[in-house]
């Protein structure tokens, strides 16, 4: 089967239960993240809407319907499976009984119209002229309901005219985008003066995201850890994660450009040149850092460029340890030395930038300076280094040669990632038991905090990575949504 774009389909769901102010989003959506996220969480909320208010009713099924397919739809060009499974439990046609049932409301009428095109423009994707017919059917049977037939007559009810109006206008667009003749088409005459004089004007949500659950191009598979580099670029990368059962997965790291379009894999778990990433950042010259194990599953750090070309190798036999090193956690300081946690001895190494070993400080345990493991590990702009450990609770932090300084946070603050803003002289950390995303002062002190469990746009599900963007907005990486959401904190 050739490939299907459901680009024009999306624009249709957002015309007719967002907004008709496509000129608004178009810059953001079109030719860029390819699973139309950001779009598809704005069309979601208005459909939830319904949902809610329609609770237990034929609308409120029909809505439960188009969202649950919504959700299903993670690419805008999805495969042949996924694209029959929709099509599947469309057949239903839900929205087609609200507009038909005589018993339903106007208003449910009305909104069950919308859901009856979005339901026929998926079931017959393939056949055009199918469409436009069906259109006009769905478009004569809105126009004979009595609620609208007399808002229309009287244009007495602006809301009905309103959103009689969106859906004419949506149905007319996308026929003719087909490209397809409109035919017989059913007459609605809405004269301006008769709809609303106090609508409100669209704007696009401030919060912005891109990526969804997939292995193709452009998709994320519990996105964990991501960094943004001079151009403004976001690379992510995926948790190492083996599937059991036969079950495939995947972990690379991917390069997209700063409105979220998929540019290239630059690393791939299984090619050759890194198995079984546990973290990564990036250098100060612009490489990637990447803590791996080669593969008799020996820890490992290496650099490479944008290419994919190793620049440098530290193998986990550093000055003949005791214990042999399992580096899962990696920044660089402002001198570009290499901090690199490691879990098997309990300890954080520091490496200059050519990978020669400076020193090494911590060992296991509850006191000062030790740790019962360690989750991650950051440093500011003055080479400060911050030790995260999810058992003890706590984020000790510590000089450039390892002495302790201070605790971070009040007691019981565990991070699994921070960041730092300099210019605001703020500290980001991912609470991802919580939901949550907290700023604190850089002595500690927690000022606000943002987030809770879901799948909303401004809702979190296990964030993870964070990275601060240029105007003061942080990328986060929402491990269980999968995906990358950029917000003002």
């Amino acid at each position: 089967m050739p490939e299907r774009s459901l680009k024009g389909w999306f624009k249709l769901a957002f015309h007719l239960f967002v907004s008709e102010q496509w000129e608004k989003v178009r810059e953001v959506v079109e030719d860029n993240d390819t699973t139309y996220r950001w779009l598809k969480e704005q069309i979601l909320r208005e459909i939830r809407s319904i949902e809610e208010k329609a609770f237990r009713s034929f609308l409120g099924s029909a809505a439960l319907n188009i969202r649950d397919r919504l959700i299903t739809l993670k690419h805008v060009s999805p495969d042949e499976e996924t694209f029959n499974k929709v099509k599947f439990w469309l057949k239903q046609q839900t929205g087609k009984f609200t507009l038909e049932d005589s018993d339903n409301s106007t208003e449910d009428r009305v909104t069950g119209c919308k859901i009856a095109l979005l339901e026929a423009s998926f079931l017959y994707f393939d056949e055009p002229q199918v469409v436009a017919k069906y259109f006009r059917s769905l478009l004569t049977k809105l126009r004979g309901v009595g609620g609208v037939d007399s808002a229309i007559e009287t244009k007495d009810n602006p809301t009905i005219l309103a959103q009689v109006k969106i859906i004419n206008d949506a149905a007319k667009e996308y026929v003719l985008s087909l490209p397809q003749e409109l035919g017989d088409w059913p007459h609605f005459e809405i004269p301006s003066e008769a709809l609303p004089t106090d609508k409100a004007d669209y704007e696009p949500p401030e919060t912005w995201c891109f990526g969804d659950y997939g292995m193709a191009d452009g998709q994320m598979c519990y996105p964990e850890k991501l960094a943004i580099d001079k151009d403004g670029q976001f690379l992510v990368l995926e948790e190492h994660t083996i599937g059991m059962g036969g079950v495939e997965t995947i972990q690379r790291i991917q390069l997209f450009s700063p409105k979220g379009k998929f540019l290239r894999c630059v690393l791939k778990r299984g090619q050759g040149k890194v198995n079984g990433m546990a973290d990564f950042c990036l250098t100060k010259d612009g490489n990637i850092l990447v803590a791996d194990e080669d593969e008799e599953g020996k820890s490992r750090i290496q650099i490479f460029d944008y290419g994919g070309s190793q620049l440098l190798q530290i193998t986990s036999n550093v000055d003949a340890p005791e214990i042999t090193p399992r580096f899962n956690s990696v920044v660089v300081d402002p001198d570009a030395k290499i901090i690199a946690g490691d879990i098997a001895a309990m300890c954080v190494h520091v490496f200059s930038s050519n990978g020669k070993t400076v020193c090494k400080f911590g060992k296991l345990g509850r006191g000062e300076g030790e740790f019962q493991t360690i989750s991650s590990v950051a440093c500011d702009v003055t080479g400060k280094i911050y030790v995260s450990d999810s058992v003890l609770k706590r984020i000790q932090v510590f000089d450039s040669d390892g002495n302790v300084l201070s605790v971070f946070g009040p007691s019981g603050t565990h991070l699994r990632y921070i960041i730092f803003d300099a210019a605001r002289a703020e500290v980001y950390g991912s609470d991802y038991e919580n939901h949550k995303v907290k700023v604190y002062t850089t002595a500690g002190e927690p000022l606000r905090a943002h987030g809770k469990y879901g799948t909303a746009l401004n809702e979190f599900w296990f964030p993870y990575g964070l990275a601060l963007m240029n105007d003061g907005r942080v990328a986060i990486a929402e491990r269980e949504n999968h995906r990358i959401t950029v917000m003002k904190i």
